[in-house]
């Protein structure tokens, strides 16, 4: 092989390996840059939702029936103040359009999962709690207010239009019906729950004053917003002497808690026991409607505070 021969050879040895660098340098490069996350809810793909709180999927399902796809991130029958996110979480975080969270530390454990996603994959994140004004250290139970929660329906369908402006009209029409339902909602315990002879209970902890004080009805909490913090032998004495004091002969548990102090109260004071639904959480998420659960309560209130029910 002559000289020249040889030269062109090693030109086009030496081009292929540059080639094949570049090529590396470009594939690498295209693997390892964060491809910013692209909204669904146009062009027909559905909107995917990620939720802390069953009334959410109720809400955002009904709203936008046909472009909804909801994930629960609390599963079925967990209490949510103790909930521990799984990997599985993140996952579905990150496949979501949009998380709706209650915030005022009600799932606080959403944070670090959130900031954990890099930033091109973040879904957005309607904080309920903070779109209707509430400091960190309220009450996050806005549910159970009856005018709060229709607040929350509204800010819920104005960010469904923002991210699906083309289903603008029929969000519309169906947060007008949902609207409707709630209001009369509403309406029902105003007209019930003003005639209750029996104007205080005592809770589990600090979940339902926010659906009995707009009718004077007071709510004596063995312990505050977190249900698993147990009640001081102080808090306990003090219970016990409010309600005796107020005659108070109705306690008031949840479907997922029963602490430990309710048998003794049963014995000490008498109390007669009722099931009271905060809303936090169901046993059937799927089935789960917000209207039937507050009904469902309405009708135990009644029964428990000796209401004239108005249904």
């Amino acid at each position: 092989m002559n000289e020249s021969s040889d030269n062109q050879s090693r030109v086009v040895v030496a081009g292929i390996c540059i080639s094949t660098i570049l090529f590396a340098i470009i594939i690498s490069g295209f693997f390892n840059t964060q491809i910013p996350k692209q909204p669904s809810g146009n062009g027909g793909n559905p909107i995917r939702i990620a939720v802390t709180l069953p009334v959410f999927a109720d809400f955002a399902t009904r709203l936008h029936p046909d472009q909804i796809k909801v994930k629960s991130l609390v599963p079925a029958g967990v209490e949510p103040h103790e909930y521990e996110p799984t990997p599985d979480d993140r996952i579905t975080l990150e496949n979501s359009d949009l998380i709706l969270s209650v915030g005022s530390g009600f799932d606080g454990w959403l944070e670090n999962l959130v900031t954990a996603i890099p930033a091109g994959r973040r879904p957005q994140i309607l904080n309920l709690g903070g779109a209707l004004g509430l400091e960190p250290d309220a009450d996050p139970h806005f549910w159970l207010d009856n005018e709060r929660v229709i607040e929350a329906l509204e800010i819920i369908a104005e960010r469904l239009i923002d991210m699906s402006p083309s289903a603008a009209q029929d969000i519309g029409m169906n947060q007008e019906l949902l609207q409707n339902e709630l209001i009369m909602l509403d309406n029902d315990f105003d007209t019930t729950l003003r005639t209750c002879k029996q104007k205080s209970y005592i809770s589990a902890h600090t979940a339902f004053h926010l659906l009995t004080n707009p009718y004077n009805i007071r709510d004596i909490p063995l312990s505050g917003y977190d249900p698993e913090q147990e009640p001081s032998s102080a808090q306990i004495a003090s219970v016990i002497r409010t309600a005796t004091e107020l005659n108070t002969r109705v306690i008031f548990i949840e479907p997922l808690i029963r602490p430990k102090i309710v048998d003794a109260l049963i014995r000490d004071l008498g109390t007669i026991v009722y099931t009271l639904d905060p809303l936090e959480n169901t046993d059937d998420l799927t089935n789960f409607s917000y209207e039937q659960v507050m009904r469902d309560n309405l009708t135990t209130l009644a029964k428990a505070l000796d209401c004239t029910i108005s249904l």
